[in-house]
């Protein structure tokens, strides 16, 4: 993993990487009497409970090609966040039905693996849906997480209710047609496609640009809309006004590694980037072609020297 930026506090997010694994070693919940197979992420250590809220953000300002009527860009965004405590049931993992019903059953099995039958019993997180934003928590640091290639974003749910019980608020996206599915409220279903990919990519993580620069601009995006939101009277977010969006991150998994370290390229409002896990032909950056040289800018602003070849 590789970190770059002076947020304090921010550097946390290097050990709590939670990722896949999360679903297959979820500790056992006991509650015998109401449901006695069902799974617990483990608990948030921060000193916040914790809300969730999924929204729905369209770009209108992307044309998506490969929708079939070039429609606009969409995405699902899962936002945590420090919440007041709360008596409600807690907020849904993730609805293994739909993905089941769009993936079929063998495709489900063959995603999902050994986690397939823990996610089918059902998964308990420590999070309350919707819940009233903490307001001991002031104003909350915000980060923008994207996921590995093909993986849906609820699968990192227990690294995101960490940090927002540490007093951040955390948006993950999935990114239409590379999650291996993506459902919306109405009930439609974007599948996985490899057309956004022009070639093949290589063994050693050879950078393509074109995916790379979606995905970036989703994380971008979504910095947008966040921001309009906490400025906004009346919104329905929970946490809006209660931003501080003069400490913003981007962080992910793999290629959402990539991706993240891409955004804090090209957009100065990010002061710090985790990229876990994820490389560009064996590094952590994507070498940018800028005033007639190759530059691997960490961040355009970033007091880290830049490397330039």
């Amino acid at each position: 993993m590789a970190m770059y930026g002076k947020i304090g506090g921010f550097f946390a997010l290097a050990a709590i990487c939670a990722l896949y694994q999360t679903a297959v070693a979820a500790t056992r919940a006991i509650d015998s009497a109401k449901s006695p197979a069902l799974e617990a992420l483990p608990p948030a250590r921060g000193s916040f409970a914790v809300g969730k809220i999924t929204i729905q953000l369209t770009d209108g300002s992307r044309i998506e090609p490969l929708s079939a009527n070039h429609q606009t860009r969409e995405m699902m965004v899962d936002i945590w966040y420090p919440a007041e405590p709360s008596n409600a049931p807690p907020a849904d993992y993730m609805d293994a039905a739909a993905y089941e019903k769009a993936l079929g059953a063998d495709g489900f099995q063959g995603f999902f693996r050994e986690a397939s039958e823990t996610l089918r019993r059902g998964v308990r997180t420590h999070a309350f849906a919707a819940a009233a934003y903490d307001p001991s928590a002031k104003k909350s640091p915000v980060l923008i997480f994207s996921p590995g290639g093909g993986m849906p974003r609820e699968v990192y749910a227990a690294q995101f209710e960490d940090l927002a019980s540490h007093g951040y608020v955390v948006a993950a996206i999935s990114h239409p047609y590379d999650a291996i599915v993506t459902i919306f409220p109405d009930g439609r279903q974007i599948g996985y496609s490899d057309k956004r990919w022009p070639v093949t990519p290589s063994v050693e993580g050879e950078a393509n640009l074109n995916q790379l620069e979606w995905h970036a601009n989703d994380i971008r995006f979504v910095l947008d809309e966040l921001t309009r939101a906490n400025l906004t009277n009346g919104s329905v977010l929970p946490f809006a006004g209660h931003l501080d969006l003069s400490r913003v991150g981007a962080f992910g998994h793999s290629f959402g590694g990539m991706a993240a370290a891409h955004a804090c390229q090209l957009d100065r409002r990010f002061k710090a980037c985790l990229n876990e896990d994820g490389v560009v032909a064996k590094r952590p950056s994507f070498w940018m072609h800028t005033g007639g040289r190759w530059t691997r800018r960490l961040c355009s602003f970033c007091t880290t020297p830049q490397l330039v070849h």
